[in-house]
C-alpha cells in the first residue's frame, strides 16, 4: 500500500503542473483542451475512489455544483430533442466533463493545491496565447489576443503573491500589458454565427425553449459564482481577495464568450473557461475554509445567554465557543440533574437554576440579567464558529444602522453537515438590548424587537440538534404537543385532511424548495421526520378540538 502523503505529493505536483500548462496548452494547440479534460476525467475516475474523502463541501459549493448539473442536464435535453444538430468529439467530452462536474471538482479540493501553480500558469497563458497573435493564423489573432487579455486581467489577481516570494511585482503587471497589447493587435474576437448575431442579425434563430434554459442555467451559475467573488473583495485575507478579483475576471470572459457563441459546449474557448471556474472554485473555497481569523475589539459590549436542562454532554463546546470573547454570559438552567450547573460554572459566574416556565419565558429571564450593549441568544446544542466571532465583531465595531442579524444554521445530525431544508433557516439571534423582548410562547418563542432594520450574517452557527434518533422523535413529540396546546387555548380549529395538507406541503417545501435532496440521505431523513412533526402538530390541536366537544 503506497504512502498517502506520497501519493498526494505526487498528485499535487502533477495537477499542479497541469493548472500550470492549461491556460497556454488549451487555447494555442489545437485540441488541446479536448487532452486536456480526457486526462483529467481519466485521472478522476482512476483517483478519486482510492483517496480519503475527507472533506465536506459547503452549502455554497453544492449550490454552485447543482447549477452546474442542471447546465448539462438542460444541453442533454438540447442533445436529445435535436436542438443541437452536429456534434463534435470535443463536445463529447466536455458533455462527459461537466456530466462529471461533482467528482472533478471534489478530486480538486482534495488536493489543496499550491496557488503559485495557478498565478504563473495565468501569467504563462498571457504571454504564450500573446504571442500567438503574432505567429497564428489571421482566423486566430482574434482569439489569442482576446484570451491574453482574459489570463493576463486575472494574473493581476496574483500581485501580493509575487511580492511575498521575492518576485516582482512587475511581473503580473507586464502581463497584463502585454494582454492588453495583444488584444489591440488582435482585435476582439467574435464568432459570426455567434448568440449575438443569431437574436439580431439577418437569420435570427428559432430559440427553443431548451435552448433558452441552457441559457437561463449559465445566467444563474455564473450570476451566483459573481455574487460569492464580488463578496470576497471585503475579505480579511489578501489571498481571497486577489481570488475574488480573478474569479470575477474569469466570470466576464465566461459572459464574452457564451454572447458570441452558437453552441457552448463546443464554442472556443468555453469548455476550457468552464473547467477553469471549476479549478478556480476549489482553489477559492480551499482558501476560505482554511483561513484562520483574525481577532481585533470591537467597540460595542456584548452579553451571550443560553438556557439548559441535563446538557452536560454539549454545554461545554457551547460555552468554550464564546468563552473569552462575549463580555458577559449568562445561564439559566431549569433544574438540571446531571453536571450541567457544575460545568457552566467554569465558564462564568452568572448561574441562575430555576423552575421551567417555557423556552420564552425563560429566555426572557436571562435576557433581563443581561447588562452589556449587544445580546446573542444561543442555546446549548449550538457553538459560534471562529469565522462568525470574527463577522460578529466587525458588526459590533461601530454602532450598526440595524438593530439585529439573523445567523444561519449548519446543523449537525448523525455525524454530517446538513446545509438545505429547514437546516438552511437563520434564525434571529444576535439584537440590540434596548426594547428587545422574548415572546411569552412555551416553545417556538420569538425576540419582540422596536421597529428598525434586521440584518443577515454571512458565518453560520454550529446546531448540533440531535443526539440520535430516539432524542429526535422525543423532541418532535414534545413540540408538537406544546404547539398543539398553544394553539388550542387561542381557540384554532383544525382536522385531520388538514394535517395531511399541511404535512405533504412541509415534506415538499423541505426537500424540493428548499433543496433538501442536496444533503443526501439525511436530507430526506430530515424531511420525512418534519412531515411526521407536522403531522402531529395538526393531529395533536384535532384531538384537544374533538376532547373539548366531549
Amino acid at each position: 500500500m503506497p504512502d498517502q502523503h506520497a501519493l498526494d505529493r505526487q498528485l499535487r505536483l502533477i495537477i499542479g503542473l497541469l493548472v500550470f500548462i492549461s491556460p497556454s496548452v488549451s487555447t494555442i494547440i489545437d485540441q488541446g483542451d479536448t487532452g486536456l479534460l480526457v486526462f483529467i476525467i481519466v485521472l478522476t475516475l482512476v483517483l478519486l475512489p482510492v483517496l480519503p474523502q475527507n472533506i465536506q463541501l459547503l452549502k455554497k459549493e453544492k449550490i454552485l455544483l447543482f447549477l452546474l448539473f442542471l447546465f448539462f442536464l438542460f444541453h442533454l435535453i438540447s442533445l436529445l430533442s435535436g436542438t443541437v444538430k452536429e456534434i463534435t468529439f470535443n463536445g463529447w467530452m466536455f458533455y462527459l466533463f461537466i456530466g462529471l462536474g461533482v467528482p472533478i471538482y471534489r478530486f480538486f479540493r482534495r488536493l489543496q493545491i499550491n496557488l503559485g501553480w495557478l498565478w504563473l500558469g495565468l501569467v504563462l497563458g498571457c504571454l504564450s496565447t500573446g504571442l500567438g497573435t503574432l505567429i497564428l493564423s489571421i482566423a486566430h489573432k482574434a482569439l489569442c489576443g482576446t484570451c491574453s487579455f482574459l489570463f493576463g486581467s486575472m494574473a493581476l489577481g496574483g500581485w501580493n503573491w509575487f511580492k511575498n516570494r521575492r518576485i516582482m511585482r512587475v511581473i503580473p503587471l507586464m502581463a497584463f500589458i502585454f494582454g492588453f497589447i495583444s488584444i489591440l493587435s488582435g482585435s476582439f474576437f467574435i464568432q459570426p454565427d455567434g448568440f449575438y448575431s443569431l437574436i439580431i442579425g439577418e437569420n435570427p434563430m428559432d430559440l427553443t425553449g431548451q435552448f433558452l434554459g441552457i441559457f437561463a442555467v449559465l445566467a444563474i451559475l455564473i450570476g451566483y459564482s459573481s455574487k460569492q467573488f464580488i463578496g470576497a473583495l471585503q475579505h480579511q485575507s489578501d489571498q481571497i481577495r486577489a481570488l475574488g478579483l480573478g474569479g470575477i475576471v474569469l466570470v466576464a470572459g465566461i459572459i464574452y464568450f457564451s454572447l458570441t457563441q452558437n453552441n457552448l459546449l463546443q464554442a472556443i474557448p468555453l469548455p476550457f473557461l468552464i473547467f477553469f471556474l471549476i479549478v478556480w472554485m476549489s482553489f477559492f473555497f480551499n482558501e476560505k475554509i482554511y483561513w484562520k481569523p483574525i481577532d481585533f475589539d470591537r467597540n460595542l459590549s456584548l452579553s451571550v445567554i443560553a438556557i439548559t436542562k441535563n446538557e452536560e454532554d454539549r454545554i461545554e463546546p457551547c460555552l468554550e465557543s464564546v468563552s473569552n470573547w462575549a463580555d458577559e454570559i449568562i445561564v439559566f438552567d431549569s433544574g438540571s440533574t446531571d453536571r450541567t450547573v457544575e460545568l457552566a460554572k467554569k465558564y462564568t459566574d452568572k448561574v441562575y437554576v430555576t423552575d421551567w416556565p417555557g423556552y420564552g419565558p425563560q429566555k426572557q429571564r436571562a435576557l433581563e440579567k443581561a447588562v452589556k450593549d449587544w445580546v446573542l441568544s444561543i442555546d446549548a446544542d449550538e457553538q459560534v464558529t471562529p469565522e462568525l466571532r470574527v463577522e460578529i465583531d466587525t458588526c459590533l465595531e461601530d454602532d450598526p444602522k440595524t438593530i439585529a442579524f439573523r445567523i444561519p444554521w449548519a446543523v449537525h445530525i448523525f455525524g454530517k453537515r446538513l446545509d438545505f431544508g429547514r437546516s438552511g433557516r437563520a434564525p434571529l439571534r444576535l439584537f440590540k438590548r434596548e426594547g428587545a423582548r422574548f415572546s411569552d410562547a412555551q416553545v417556538h418563542e420569538k425576540i419582540i424587537l422596536p421597529s428598525g432594520k434586521i440584518g443577515k450574517l454571512e458565518g453560520r452557527l454550529l446546531h448540533f440538534s440531535h443526539r440520535n434518533m430516539l432524542q429526535a422523535l422525543e423532541k418532535f413529540i414534545q413540540y408538537s404537543w406544546l404547539w398543539a396546546q398553544q394553539r388550542h387555548e387561542k381557540g384554532e380549529k383544525t382536522g385531520i385532511a388538514n394535517a395531511l395538507l399541511h404535512s405533504c406541503w412541509e415534506f415538499f417545501n423541505i426537500y424540493v424548495f428548499r433543496l433538501g435532496f442536496l444533503d443526501g440521505r439525511r436530507g430526506l431523513l430530515m424531511a420525512i421526520l418534519f412531515w411526521q412533526y407536522t403531522f402531529n402538530k395538526y393531529a395533536s390541536l384535532w384531538s384537544l378540538n374533538i376532547s373539548v366537544k366531549k
